[in-house]
């Protein structure tokens, strides 16, 4: 099917070397993993054999994260001009959903909007859902965003991380999970000190309940005690008094 795609858009192989054309010239893209992740590189090998078999020239690199970011957001003197055909790497949003969507705005080309993306459908339902205050409203805004975002493309979600948490339940209460009941309005998590760091307001010592086993426990500690304390007076009563001379 992607064969059909691009021989429909145009993209044809017309020398029959294997890669594809686009204005007469070979299409030949960079595609760029940053060294902070690992796994992106790997990510990045897979993809470009995916596009090779189609007829699209890749090569990959693993850019220091430095000159990753300058190419991204790169200037020609004062004129903001990106030099890059493709990147990959590793971002999750925010724990709320219409924060992350944001970042894709008109407004945000030149700063959270790596992909330069525009789409005015988009930042207008972006405006709807930061000021709307009934949150099913809001969910729908940013819903209808999601949609949009989705049909035109501006990057490509290959990896749904699993995020896993542990936090002590028998020593302290007043958890509570973010994004609202069962997550609707974002992620549902009980620890997020970088975005929502008041969850950890609502936290309280909890008072440990002692079973009836510990009880049993501790009466049986004094007990001992009481009876070691016991014998050493008497051991001690018993000396001055004196004892039963021993032999020689």
């Amino acid at each position: 099917m992607a064969n059909q795609i691009l021989d429909d858009a145009g993209y044809k192989d017309t020398n029959g070397d294997g890669v594809r054309e686009y204005k007469g010239k070979d299409i030949r893209l960079r595609l760029w993993a940053d060294t902070p992740t690992p796994e992106a590189e790997l990510a990045c090998k897979q993809i470009a054999g995916w596009w090779r078999a189609v007829g699209v020239d890749v090569a990959v690199s693993v850019q220091n994260e430095g000159v990753y970011f300058d190419s991204i957001w790169g200037y020609d003197g004062d004129t903001f001009k990106p030099d890059f055909d493709a990147s990959y790497w590793k971002w999750d949003g925010y724990s709320d959903p219409g924060q992350s969507l944001t970042c894709f705005t008109t407004p945000q080309i030149e700063g959270w909007n790596e992909f330069s993306w525009a789409n005015a459908r988009y930042t207008e339902l972006d405006k709807l859902q930061a000021i709307d205050v009934d949150p099913d409203k809001r969910a729908d805004y940013i819903h209808q965003m999601q949609q949009v975002m989705y049909e035109d493309c501006p990057c490509i979600v290959t990896v749904h991380p699993y995020k896993l948490q542990a936090y002590r339940t028998d020593r302290w209460d007043g958890w509570r999970l973010t994004g609202g009941p069962d997550g609707k309005y974002g992620q549902q998590q009980a620890m997020m000190t970088q975005d929502s760091p008041w969850e950890f307001f609502y936290l309280t010592p909890k008072v440990a309940e002692e079973s009836e086993s510990q009880i049993g426990l501790w009466v049986g500690i004094v007990v001992a005690v009481v009876v070691v304390a016991a014998v050493a007076a008497w051991l001690i009563l018993r000396s001055r008094r004196g004892g039963p001379a021993e032999e020689a």
